[in-house]
């Protein structure tokens, strides 16, 4: 509270209880969205007319009893700590449940030294067993359940079907809703719905749309949680057609999608390359008032992301703050999606904005957590691929670049990530991308200090970069103690090899290299000869030759063989 005096400390008691919470939202949307400084004219929040409610974490004990006593007055630490608490993102209700399922405890002896045995608590217990893919406690607690003369009851035989489904145990859960139906117990709309997904995770796809027949048989009408669970089965057993034709026939049912069913169709049109659909999903759920739940934005962002043209890069940007600004906070594999693409861009100025936030995000998480080095190991890959990409695109700042990925590469050993085959490979590709033939070759030859072995990608990039600037003897050097080593030239490899030869007027070179790659079953594209083509020009039995060793139509079989 401001008053013409000056600051002042404001008690709790004084701010009225709905207002204290519209400041919060607001203060929290304006905030998140701007934590990190995008540049403003690439990436602006522009807010939309619906926003999805936030969902703060409920204030602690301590807390609540502080907020009663009235006249106290909290200090600037007191009152920051009362507004971090409030403000902290989030998941969807959902998420949190599952997770609060996933971290409960599943131990009998621990879960029973409080509670009765009735049946609720069996059922919770069951539940939390299944969540966690405990197949065997949660059969064991059903039997102690039967032994005890409580009868099962359709609550009781879904979590069960449920458990199930997430063990992939297919025969147990057909059992299962067989022995209910003996016993008299009908099953109900959720018992189908997890013997649908029990189908789709064991990857019988016929078998859950048998499912939803004999649901419909027994008239019990499918909701729009079935049908999103038969659209997410085919989507992950890679029937996209099936969906699609599930997803329509759902609507022509006069059922509705809900946040799930739209977000399962949006991973499906990332899946396929189809963004501009995942775009009009988003907006239809804009105009319908559908909240975006974390796994939306999710989904949204990785499909602008993978496509990464001047068009959707930028707009994955917005998505992440919008994502931001309602509350949510992004995973790590979004993040690791947007700064690939910033990194396949030569975006270094983003890529270095989402590399410390993932940073962040990493060293705030459970350091327990053994696959967050595997996470932070790929992001530093990821960003040593953005300075090689922008050194090659931005020749003039090259040094700068270069100067980046060495501090980067020297904290990687500081944060004692793995160093692997990936990193090195990407350092190189920083000085071959640069151009810099003297500190390409030393690094390649430091490999073995790190215990790496050079592989085939190595010796491409650099044998690729001595072709380019004309040092096409050292190029043939490496190739041959390639060859020493056993690994045997690609395609690309030998491409570059024949481009060279057209650089350097290796025109008797080139061409005994071209009968060599027919010889072995790697008959080049005409297409990909053009510059050793023209050189040879003036040779007509030469050209014509050439037209002959190469192949005029691209053959699939040929692109995806190893030698390829």
């Amino acid at each position: 509270r401001t008053t013409e005096a000056g600051s002042q400390h404001t008690t709790l008691s004084q701010i009225q209880p709905n207002m204290f919470a519209c400041l919060l939202r607001l203060s929290s949307r304006v905030f998140s969205g701007t934590r990190k400084s995008f540049p403003s004219r690439r990436y602006s929040y522009a807010p939309t007319e619906k926003h999805t409610p936030l969902h703060f974490q409920a204030p602690t004990p301590a807390l609540q009893k502080e907020w009663s006593e009235s006249g106290r007055v909290l200090s600037d630490v007191e009152y920051q700590s009362v507004v971090d608490v409030l403000t902290s993102p989030v998941s969807s209700p959902k998420t949190i449940r599952r997770r609060a399922l996933l971290g409960a405890d599943a131990d009998p002896d621990v879960y029973w030294a409080n509670k009765d045995r009735n049946h609720d608590n069996f059922d919770k217990l069951i539940l939390i067993q299944g969540t966690q893919g405990k197949l065997k406690e949660a059969f064991s607690s059903f039997r102690l359940m039967q032994s005890l003369g409580l009868t099962p009851s359709v609550a009781t035989y879904t979590n069960m079907v449920h458990a199930c489904s997430v063990s992939r145990d297919l025969p147990a859960a057909l059992q299962l809703v067989r022995t209910m139906k003996t016993r008299g117990a009908n099953p109900s709309l959720h018992t189908y719905n997890a013997l649908v997904n029990a189908c789709m995770r064991s990857g019988d796809v016929d078998r859950a749309f048998t499912v939803l027949d004999d649901m419909m048989g027994a008239n019990i009408q499918p909701n729009e949680v079935v049908y999103t669970s038969l659209i997410h089965g085919c989507v992950e057993n890679k029937m996209f057609d099936r969906a699609w034709s599930t997803f329509y026939a759902m609507r022509e049912a006069g059922i509705e999608p809900d946040s799930v069913t739209f977000t399962t169709m949006i991973d499906l049109c990332s899946k396929t390359d189809m963004v501009e659909r995942a775009i009009n999903f988003y907006e239809e759920m804009l105009l319908l008032h559908v909240p975006l739940t974390e796994v939306t934005y999710n989904s949204l962002i990785h499909a602008c992301a993978r496509r990464a043209d001047s068009h959707h890069y930028p707009l994955a940007f917005k998505l992440l703050q919008r994502m931001k600004a309602d509350g949510y906070s992004p995973e790590l594999v979004t993040m690791t999606t947007i700064l690939n693409a910033a990194a396949r861009s030569g975006d270094v100025k983003s890529a270095e904005i989402i590399f410390e936030e993932l940073q962040s995000m990493i060293h705030e998480a459970d350091p327990s957590d053994g696959g967050l080095l595997h996470a932070l190991e790929i992001a530093s890959n990821t960003m040593l691929n953005a300075y090689a990409q922008a050194s090659f695109k931005d020749p003039t700042h090259a040094t700068h670049y270069i100067t980046r990925a060495e501090a980067l590469f020297e904290s990687i050993k500081t944060e004692k990530v793995p160093i692997t085959q990936t990193t090195m490979n990407n350092m190189l590709r920083v000085y071959t991308r640069a151009g810099r033939l003297n500190r390409a070759t030393s690094f390649f030859e430091s490999f073995s200090t790190h215990g790496i072995v050079p592989d085939v990608i190595s010796y491409t990039q650099l044998i690729g970069m001595l072709c380019r600037h004309r040092r096409m003897e050292r190029a043939f050097e490496f190739a041959s103690k390639m060859k020493d080593e056993g690994i045997e030239l690609n395609y690309h490899l030998n491409q570059a090899l024949l481009y060279g030869c057209a650089l350097s007027g290796y025109i008797k070179t080139g061409m005994s290299l071209l009968r060599d790659m027919a010889s072995a079953g790697m008959r080049p594209h005409i297409d990909d000869v053009v510059p050793f083509r023209q050189k040879c020009a003036r040779y007509p039995d030469l050209v014509k030759e050439i037209n002959t060793l190469c192949v005029h139509h691209r053959d699939m079989k040929q692109i995806f063989s190893p030698t390829w």
